[in-house]
């Protein structure tokens, strides 16, 4: 709806219109965006009886976008989008309940509201609702239900859920171990510029886990998934540099690959670091270095790295 008309209508009482000129404040569609407008008019939709208007408000709210944060404001916001048939109200608050933001954390209540999102065609409910049902600590884990609601968001273009789903056909969870059906879901995603999906694509073809070695295309899905902020991405192409696996063998990139990697506080990353010190492989041998990255290392999490520290 262009804005003029949006605004017409907003005057009139139209909630809906109001949402749509919250909206086009909000991305700068035929106005310079304003936030602090685009508040307004949610606002003015909500109070119409615009459930969307609700949901968007309570985005706001739940981010500080122009108001003051305020989860508890977001959540009734979104409990009030939900009751009004706007799914995505659901599927947001279904996140609130799962983690206990503002609201006592509940997963039973959380899957309640993923599913009624998702019957609604929201696909992030979908998403969130498999997750829940992968993940849980106080439901039961249904892998079978999981694959069905990541299967709709996939086919309807959530691309984070093929990479879900792909990790489900990987492990033969909930469907038979189908590694290329994996491999294609984690292309989809990948191409999609999930960066993560890149990193798994890379990797099932490195390593070839039921599907065909192709270290070319593992170093170029590597490199995406790394230029993308994927800093597992950045580690695992760092070996293909250290060892030459179809890349000329480059001992100075694996160390900066290695080093932002660790950087990005992901203890690997930081283990690779001394073990190149340790042995004096592309850099200065140095115990002195090597015992400071496994120690980084350790702090991060890797367990190798605490191993190493201690000097065995």
């Amino acid at each position: 709806m262009p804005l003029p008309a949006a605004q017409r209508g907003c005057s009139a009482g139209n909630g809906h219109a109001c949402t749509e000129a919250g909206l086009a404040y909000r991305n700068g569609r035929g106005t310079a965006r304003d936030d602090a407008t685009a508040v307004t008019f949610y606002q003015r939709g909500c109070d119409a009886g615009d459930a969307f208007g609700c949901v968007d408000l309570a985005q706001m709210y739940g981010t500080g976008t122009s108001v003051t944060r305020d989860d508890a404001r977001a959540a009734a916001l979104y409990q009030k989008g939900c009751d009004g048939n706007a799914p995505a109200g659901c599927a947001f608050l279904g996140v609130f309940y799962q983690t206990g933001r503002a609201v006592p954390r509940d997963e039973a209540r959380a899957l309640s509201l993923f599913a009624k999102g998702c019957d609604g065609n929201s696909l992030q409910g979908c998403n969130d609702g498999a997750m829940l049902l992968e993940n849980a600590k106080d439901v039961p884990h249904d892998n079978t239900r999981a694959v069905g609601w990541l299967t709709k968001a996939c086919d309807g273009g959530f691309l984070l859920s093929c990479r879900n789903l792909g990790l489900l056909y990987a492990q033969g969870r909930g469907v038979p171990r189908d590694p290329l059906q994996a491999l294609t879901l984690y292309q989809r995603s990948c191409d999609g510029n999930n960066a993560g999906a890149c990193n798994d694509a890379g990797m099932l073809l490195q390593n070839a886990l039921g599907v065909p070695r192709d270290d070319a295309r593992a170093a170029a899905l590597l490199t995406k998934a790394c230029d993308g902020g994927y800093l597992l991405g950045c580690r695992n192409l760092g070996i293909m540099y250290e060892q030459g696996r179809s890349v000329t063998r480059d001992e100075a990139r694996a160390h900066a690959l290695y080093q932002r990697a660790c950087d990005g506080r992901l203890g690997l990353g930081c283990t690779n670091l001394g073990d190149m010190f340790e042995n004096g492989r592309g850099v200065p041998k140095s115990p002195a270095d090597a015992k400071a990255f496994y120690t980084k290392a350790c702090e991060y999490g890797d367990q190798n790295g605490c191993r190493l520290k201690g000097g065995g």
